[in-house]
């Protein structure tokens, strides 16, 4: 199962991040939503297995961000858990055919009963999602990418000189770091670290032809502090040292130079 939850209470959202990753897998969770709004754009994006949802929530409560996403044509399965035990938002979820209603605070049996019910209704069904294509090369449209992936292309190419990890664009987008590295990998071909680093030295590059600046300077403006670690990951993508690619290069005008001139 690949779960979304969407809560925004922050001790309860952890709660129950905490149960599902001792009963199934810290993977199971795909990402999460502090209020209504953020959980159906999330939700819209990744396609999860199964939403667990508060009720009450700023922006959109969960009742009715359930309602839209089912006439936008989500089948995700819901579940909610809150702390409001009103007659009429549990007659709206029926009518809405969620899969469970639960009261806070729930206890670490009835979430194990959820999970199983949860499980045996994919091996009843069969139901699995389809296999998302892999590929062994860049897509060469990026338009084709969803939102999460396209946010993440944007910053590279905007702030490669800041420090930039999977981990804190994960945390902006509401997923978790291993989903977004499996759907930036599924879609463009490279891993985050290899695109990331590719961008940055393809840069290097620009500024180590067209500026007089010291390695080290051009380390430091294409995002990396440790001027070694630079010198590293530029013979890693390029086959060669950076003083060599610069001074092939000065060799290559020289060159062309002296063929104009015999010329």
């Amino acid at each position: 199962m690949r779960i979304v939850v969407v809560e925004d209470e922050d001790r309860a959202r952890n709660g129950i991040k905490k149960l599902i990753r001792d009963m199934l897998d810290e993977r199971t969770i795909i990402g999460t939503a502090r209020n209504g709004r953020e959980g159906m754009a999330l939700i819209s994006e990744v396609k999860p297995d199964v939403v667990i949802s508060d009720i009450r929530m700023p922006f959109l409560d969960g009742i009715e961000m359930i309602e839209r996403l089912q006439v936008s044509g989500c089948s995700s399965l819901f579940v909610i858990i809150t702390g409001h035990a009103d007659f009429k938002y549990a007659q709206k979820a029926v009518k809405l055919g969620v899969t469970d209603y639960l009261l806070k605070p729930i206890t670490r049996a009835e979430f194990q009963k959820l999970i199983d019910k949860l499980e045996r209704f994919f091996l009843d069904t069969g139901r699995q999602r389809t296999p998302e294509k892999t590929s062994d090369s860049p897509k060469q449209n990026i338009a084709s990418c969803s939102s999460a992936v396209n946010y993440v292309l944007r910053i590279i190419t905007e702030k490669y000189f800041q420090p930039i990890s999977l981990e804190g664009l994960a945390d902006e987008l509401r997923l978790t770091p291993e989903y977004l590295s499996g759907l930036f990998h599924r879609e463009t071909g490279e891993t985050f670290t290899g695109y990331l680093k590719r961008r940055r030295i393809e840069k290097a590059k620009e500024l180590l032809l067209k500026d007089s600046m010291l390695v080290s300077e051009v380390a430091s403006a294409v995002g990396y502090a440790n001027g070694r670690y630079f010198c590293r990951v530029f013979k890693e993508q390029t086959g060669m040292p950076a003083s060599e690619f610069v001074r092939r290069r000065l060799i290559g005008i020289a060159d062309n130079r002296n063929s104009n001139t015999t010329k």
